[in-house]
């Protein structure tokens, strides 16, 4: 469900923003009697023609057949033109740095696979998460950051082993000193329990049976239905 959702989520908010935009500002030309004209008749606009204008002026794309016949008009088509600009704006924004929480969500994965590989090749344990942390940190601090504000939490729902970011943060989580000074360990440690804190205010509440970090990586694994998690 929550992989069928993800996809569209965005662009659909996004969507009913500026429908809704389009639908206030149509109402706004509808009450402002000649000041909107027919380019071509400089006759009064119909309803349906202003809320044409309604959309081209939040599209900012300028008048086209229709046109403002006065200063409150022209007042009016101006301010509509700067909220669709903002929103807009906003939008690609969000689209933009949700890609790039994405791209950080993939890369912890990525590395967390490699850190398994490397472990099942023979390498020293401390080695491994050596080269692993300077992998996951940074990313991973960027994930907890956007968790806090934007709608990805449904991205982070892996329904397969491979692509699962729950599977990640268990690999990622055993390896880590249970007390560490490195300041990549304590910030990876820190970024987990942010992203679990937000996770299980909805989302992971019918898997909970308690509190703490392991709890809540145990919760998004039964949530991802990943079984095979032990006690630390």
């Amino acid at each position: 469900m929550l992989g069928a959702i993800g996809p569209i989520s965005v662009p659909a908010r996004a969507l009913i923003v500026v429908a809704a935009l389009i639908a206030g500002w149509a109402l706004v030309f509808q009450g402002a009697g000649d000041w909107i004209l027919v380019s071509k008749t400089n006759a009064p606009a119909s309803p349906w023609q202003r809320l044409y204008l309604a959309a081209y002026s939040v599209a900012t794309l300028g008048f086209g057949a229709y046109e403002p016949d006065s200063p409150a008009g022209r007042l009016l088509t101006a301010s509509s033109a700067m909220t669709g600009f903002i929103v807009l704006t906003f939008s690609v924004g969000a689209v933009s740095t949700i890609s790039q929480v994405l791209a950080a969500r993939d890369a912890v994965i990525a590395a967390m696979h490699a850190h398994a590989e490397a472990l099942e090749a023979g390498a020293d344990p401390a080695e491994a998460l050596d080269r692993t942390l300077d992998l996951v940190a940074v990313p991973l601090s960027s994930v907890a950051s956007a968790i806090q504000t934007l709608p990805v939490q449904h991205r982070l729902h892996g329904e397969t082993e491979a692509r699962a970011f729950s599977r990640a943060l268990d690999q990622l989580d055993r390896a880590l000193p249970d007390a560490s000074t490195d300041p990549r360990s304590r910030l990876a440690a820190r970024s987990m329990d942010q992203i679990l804190e937000v996770l299980a205010r909805d989302w992971l509440r019918p898997w909970l049976a308690g509190d703490g970090r392991r709890v809540g990586i145990e919760a998004f694994l039964r949530a991802d239905r990943l079984e095979g998690t032990a006690e630390r």
